[in-house]
């Protein structure tokens, strides 16, 4: 009867530590639950400034002035070709001097006169 008595026991036992065990993992996952919902409201707050702050700028960039393009360009005669060689051969010049044994990384694609 006694060991009938004892197995009674250990199984108790085991049991509250069972229940134990489940409030401390229910309350770890409480834990996580508002961890993790106070950060994503932090970052939609963070969000929202950047957004704000975003906003901000572009309204800033839209009320500067802005240059209008000129309505057509004068064709090119033998002298502005003459000039834009000579202009890529100095610029050319320039960068071999200073680097002689890399090509060239640029190319030039257009030439404006202000």
């Amino acid at each position: 009867m006694e060991l009938l008595f004892a197995a009674n026991q250990n199984i108790s036992s085991s049991g509250i530590v069972t229940v134990y065990l489940l409030m401390i993992v229910f309350v770890v996952l409480a834990f996580l639950v508002v961890v993790l919902t106070l950060g994503h409201k932090a970052m939609e707050g963070l969000k929202g400034r950047m957004d704000a702050r975003k906003a901000r700028k572009a309204a800033a960039s839209e009320s500067l002035p802005v240059a209008e393009a000129p309505a057509a360009l004068p064709a090119q005669t033998e002298d502005d070709e003459a000039d834009v060689a000579a202009i890529v051969a100095a610029i050319t010049m320039i960068l071999q001097t200073e680097a002689p044994q890399k090509k060239a990384k640029f190319v030039v694609r257009k030439i404006e006169r202000l």
